[in-house]
C-alpha cells in the first residue's frame, strides 16, 4: 500500500516546488527546541539515550557488588535496594532499548521508504520533550524516596504519573514510525519492498503501541490502590509485581524485535549482496514480534500463567525464530563474504546476545528447573536488553554518515563489539549460574543460598563495569566522528560510504532538510540502488 492522496506533478514548473529558502535557518537551542525535523528529533532520542545508558550501567554494577555479599546490604538499603533494582529495569527498557530504536527509526525510516519527512512530525517532535522530561521526573522520583519500595507516599504517586507518562511518549513516538511505513513509501515501495529495518521496526512499533497501552492501565490500577487505599488489587508491597511482566519474557521480547532488521540490512551491505528471500525474513521478523506480545501473562493476576503450555511453547518457538534469522544471515554470507567493519562486527555481537537470550528463555520456562524467581530470569533480562542496545549502537555506527556525515571507526567499533561482547558474557554467567544456585531475582532480606552465588555476583558486577568502558569508548567514537563530520568539507562527506541498498543511501550526506533533491524515482525491487548500478553497467 502507498500513500492515496494525488502526487505532485514532477514535471511541472519548478516554482511548484518548496523552494530551498524555505528550509529552516534558526540555530542552537532555538532549532532544537522548535524543530519538527526527523533528523534533529532522531538525533536527540539517540544522544539522550546514550546519556541514560552510561547511568544506568553504573547502577547494575553496583547492584551487582551489594549482590556479592548475602548476609547484609553493605551500601544500599533493603528499601533503596528494591528502587535502584526497579530503577535500572524500567530505564534499561524505556529509557535506553525502545528510545534508542525509536531515534535510529526516526531518522531513517522516512530516507528508507523515500518519504520527505516522518509522518506526524509534531507529534514525534513532542514525543521526544514529553519522553525527556517524564525521564528525569522518573528518575527524581526515586531519588525522594519514591517508586517500588518508596515510603514516601508523593514520590510514589509521582513515579506512577512519570512513568506513565514515559509510556505516553514512546506510544506516540512509535505511531509516527510505524505511519510513515504504512503511508508514506515511495512510488512503486510495496510493503513487501520495504527495506528490513523499516519492516522490523513497523512490527516492534506495533507491538510497543498494542502492549504498553496495558502496562499504562496497570500503572492506573496501581494509582488508584496507592491514593485511596486497597480499593482493586494490592498494597503498596505490590506495585513491582503488578507491573513486572513487562521486564520478563515474553515481552521483553519487543525491544528486541529492531535486532532482526538491522542484522539483516547490515550483512547484505556488508555482503554486497541481495537479501534472496526477503519474505521468509519478513515472516521471521514479524512471527518473532507476535511471539513477543506478553501483556497476557501477568502472574500477579494469574499465578497459573507460568505453567500453561502456550508459554512454554512461545519461548521455545521464540528460539526457533532467532535461529531462523541465523539460517537467512548464513544463506546470504555464503554467497558473498561480507567486508570486516564496525557495524558488522556490533551486529554479530547483537545476534549473538539475542540467541543466548531466547536459549536461557526456554530454560527459564521450564518449570522443573525452577528458575522462574531466581537471578536467572534477570540473567536472561539483561542478555535480552544488552542485545536490544548493541543493535541500536550497529544501526547507529551504519547509517552515522547519514546522521553526522562520517562513519566512525570501524576499529572503534570492532573495540566496542568485543568489549559488550565480553561484559555481557561474565552478566550471564554470574545471573544465570548463580540463578541455578538459588539467588532470588529480588532479596530484601539478608538469605541463605548455596556456596559460589557471591562471587558469581562478583563476576556480574565486573561485566557491568566492562560494560560501561564500551558505553563509554562507542560514546568518545562517536563524538570524535560527530565532530569531524561537522568540520568537514563535502567532498569528505561521501553519499553511500558502505555501497548500501536502499533509498536513504542515494541522498546527501547528511541529507538536506527535506530528505532528497528530486523525488525518488519509482521502486521497482527491494534494492532499488543495485538495480540502477546494474542498469549503468
Amino acid at each position: 500500500m502507498t500513500v492515496t492522496e494525488t502526487r505532485p506533478d514532477t514535471t511541472a514548473a519548478p516554482e511548484a516546488e518548496v523552494p530551498p529558502e524555505h528550509a529552516p535557518t534558526s540555530r542552537g537551542l532555538p532549532a532544537l527546541l522548535g524543530s519538527g525535523d526527523h533528523k534533529v528529533v532522531g538525533r536527540l532520542w539517540i544522544a539522550s539515550a546514550f546519556v541514560y545508558l552510561l547511568v544506568l550501567l553504573g547502577l547494575a554494577a553496583l547492584l551487582g557488588f551489594e549482590d556479592a555479599d548475602q548476609s547484609a546490604f553493605q551500601v544500599l538499603g533493603s528499601d533503596v535496594y528494591v528502587q535502584v533494582f526497579s530503577l535500572s529495569r524500567v530505564g534499561a527498557v524505556f529509557l535506553v532499548a525502545i528510545p534508542l530504536f525509536l531515534g535510529v527509526a526516526t531518522f531513517v525510516v522516512p530516507l528508507q521508504v523515500g518519504a520527505r519527512s516522518i509522518a506526524l512530525p509534531r507529534a514525534a517532535a513532542a514525543s521526544f520533550w514529553t519522553w525527556l522530561v517524564a525521564g528525569g521526573i522518573l528518575i527524581g522520583s526515586y531519588a525522594i524516596d519514591g517508586g517500588p519500595g518508596g515510603g514516601d507516599a508523593e514520590g510514589i504517586d509521582l513515579w506512577i504519573v512519570a512513568f506513565g507518562l514515559v509510556i505516553v511518549a514512546l506510544v506516540a513516538a512509535s505511531v509516527s514510525v510505524a505511519t510513515t511505513v504504512l503511508a508514506d513509501r515511495a512510488e512503486g515501495m510495496r510493503l513487501t519492498r520495504t527495506p528490513l529495518f523499516s519492516w522490523s521496526m513497523l512490527v516492534a512499533t506495533s507491538l510497543w503501541i498494542l502492549s504498553l497501552p496495558v502496562l499504562a492501565a496497570n500503572l492506573l490500577l496501581v494509582g488508584i490502590d496507592h491514593r485511596y487505599g486497597q480499593q482493586l488489587f494490592g498494597t503498596d508491597a505490590d506495585v513491582w509485581a503488578q507491573v513486572a511482566w513487562a521486564f520478563h519474557q515474553p515481552q521483553i521480547y519487543v525491544v528486541a524485535i529492531p535486532v532482526f532488521g538491522v542484522v539483516l540490512d547490515v550483512v547484505a551491505t556488508a555482503s554486497g549482496a541481495r537479501p534472496r528471500f526477503r519474505q521468509a525474513a519478513m515472516v521471521v521478523t514479524g512471527l518473532f514480534g507476535v511471539l513477543a506480545f506478553g501483556a497476557w501473562m501477568q502472574p500477579f493476576f494469574n499465578a497459573e500463567a507460568l505453567d500453561d503450555l502456550w508459554f512454554i511453547g512461545v519461548a521455545w518457538v521464540s528460539l526457533l525464530t532467532v535461529l531462523g534469522l541465523l539460517l537467512l544471515v548464513g544463506e546470504t554470507v555464503g554467497r558473498n563474504r561480507p567486508k570486516l567493519s564496525g557495524p558488522l562486527a556490533l551486529a554479530v555481537v547483537s545476534f549473538l546476545l539475542l540467541l543466548g537470550a531466547t536459549v536461557a528463555g526456554g530454560f527459564a520456562v521450564l518449570d522443573v528447573l525452577e528458575l522462574w524467581d531466581t537471578a536467572f530470569v534477570a540473567g536472561q533480562m539483561h542478555l535480552t536488553v544488552l542485545a536490544a542496545v548493541t543493535g541500536g549502537l550497529a544501526g547507529v555506527w551504519y547509517w552515522l554518515p547519514k546522521i553526522a556525515g562520517r562513519k566512525a571507526s570501524d576499529a572503534a567499533g570492532g573495540l566496542v563489539a568485543l568489549l559488550v561482547l565480553t561484559g555481557a558474557t561474565l552478566v550471564a554467567l554470574g545471573m544465570l549460574w548463580s540463578g541455578a544456585l538459588d539467588q532470588p531475582l529480588l532479596a530484601t532480606t539478608a538469605i541463605e543460598v548455596r556456596d559460589g552465588v557471591e562471587a558469581l555476583s562478583v563476576l556480574a558486577a565486573i561485566g557491568f563495569v566492562v560494560l560501561v568502558l564500551a558505553a563509554v569508548v562507542a560514546a568518545l567514537s562517536l563524538v570524535v566522528a560527530v565532530r569531524k563530520g561537522l568540520t568537514s568539507s563535502p567532498e569528505h562527506r561521501p553519499d553511500d560510504p558502505w555501497g548500501g541498498q536502499t533509498l536513504e543511501w542515494s541522498t546527501t550526506s547528511p541529507p538536506p532538510w527535506n530528505n532528497f533533491a528530486e523525488p525518488p524515482a519509482p521502486v521497482l525491487t527491494a534494492s532499488p540502488l543495485f538495480d540502477s548500478v546494474e542498469e549503468g553497467a
